[in-house]
């Protein structure tokens, strides 16, 4: 697809400044057609980096053909007010282009805009400002060629094109800066939907984190444990690793909060919580507060064996922190129960059976005397 078709009309009459237009108008077909590609879906779309490289290509040519231009213009006198202007339209273009690129994700029709700017704004640079400027210089300065397609040689341009392409310059100055403003406006909406993007999922994963952990203890809540166990359970299932769980419960709860206080049964609870997670040693160990006073350990790839370790550091590790309990019938501190039950998952129970089991070994801590540790029979 030809975005710009070269005609004589064009010709400034300058070889090098001609050369160079035509290489823009290359570019800009170039992109024009890839942009067009891709935005009518066609079954290999282009890659992003394959726009992003035709973008670069037009932008760095445009950049070269500007600075010489420029020089060309200012060595054979061009008024230093017109040379002032003219470096402004060159860098109007470049900043406007650059703008419309980067939010033409924005854009309902990117490659019809683009490629519509491109032309209009090349045909509009060559036949309204470098023909004229050209024109005047040819007139001052002998021996630059007349254009093929002039026809009438170097006449200068009538008093109605003048007023006409002067029109035409101040229309094209208040659209352009109409359209960078917008396209500023619109990249600012960008960066503020974009941030707002970030605080909502920044948002959500602290609200989903609050969803799962518990208020009081600051680890996980029962909701996260069920969700962890069914996690670990399939993955257990997969590799045929075994699977340990560890229920623990505080000895003689309600008397410590009848004696202390409920603020001292929370302060309890956490100390409590604090010891467990001390008595825990690899990253993939799961603490979670089941309910109430009852705290439990997923731990993955483990046996019966391993899972015992876990509940003798456990009570070690509650022990050693002696916090009084002015009225357990236990111990003069305070003291847990523990659980053990380990599973190696063959598909014929669920997860619901691994907890019961562990439950049932907790209570039958209790039942010995508490403060020590049971583990579950069989599977």
């Amino acid at each position: 697809m030809e975005t710009f078709i070269w005609t004589p009309d064009f010709e400034t009459g300058v070889a090098r400044i001609d050369e160079q237009h035509r290489q823009l108008v290359a570019l800009i077909n170039e992109l024009g057609s890839t942009l067009v590609e891709g935005g009518r879906g066609l079954d290999v779309p282009p890659e992003p980096a394959v726009l992003e490289h035709h973008f670069d290509q037009l932008e760095t040519y445009a950049r070269l053909h500007f600075a010489e231009e420029e020089a060309w213009f200012e060595a054979r006198g061009l008024d230093g007010d017109e040379l002032d202007r003219h470096r402004e339209l060159h860098d109007q273009f470049i900043h406007q282009v650059a703008t419309m690129w980067r939010t033409r994700a924005s854009m309902k029709n990117p490659d019809e805009v683009l490629c519509g700017f491109l032309s209009a704004w090349l045909a509009f640079h060559i036949l309204g400002e470098d023909q004229m400027i050209v024109r005047a210089l040819r007139d001052d300065l002998p021996g630059i060629a007349t254009p093929s397609g002039s026809g009438e040689g170097p006449a200068r341009a009538s008093g109605a094109t003048k007023a006409l392409l002067s029109a035409l310059n101040n229309l094209y100055h208040v659209l352009s800066e109409q359209n960078r403003d917008l396209s500023e406006a619109n990249a600012h909406l960008e960066a503020r939907v974009a941030d707002r993007t970030r605080e909502l999922a920044l948002a959500n994963e602290a609200l989903l984190r609050m969803a799962r952990t518990d208020g009081l203890l600051d680890i996980a809540n029962r909701l996260h444990f069920n969700e962890r166990l069914e996690l670990e359970w399939g993955r257990a299932r997969r590799t045929g690793s075994p699977l340990g769980l560890v229920m623990i419960d505080v000895d003689h709860f309600k008397r410590y909060n009848d004696r202390h206080g409920h603020l001292g049964g929370d302060a309890c609870l956490r100390r409590v919580a604090d010891a467990v997670a001390a008595g825990i040693r690899r990253s993939t160990d799961f603490l979670a507060r089941y309910g109430g006073e009852e705290l439990a350990i997923i731990l993955p790839e483990t046996d019966e064996r391993g899972a015992v370790a876990v509940a003798r550091a456990v009570l070690a590790s509650v022990r050693a922190m002696a916090l009084p309990h002015g009225a357990s019938p236990t111990a003069a501190h305070v003291t847990v129960s523990v659980g053990v039950a380990t599973s190696r998952n063959d598909g014929s129970t669920g997860p619901e059976r691994l907890v019961a089991r562990a439950d049932d070994a907790l209570y039958a801590a209790k039942h010995q005397g508490r403060d020590r540790y049971a583990v579950a029979e069989g599977e």
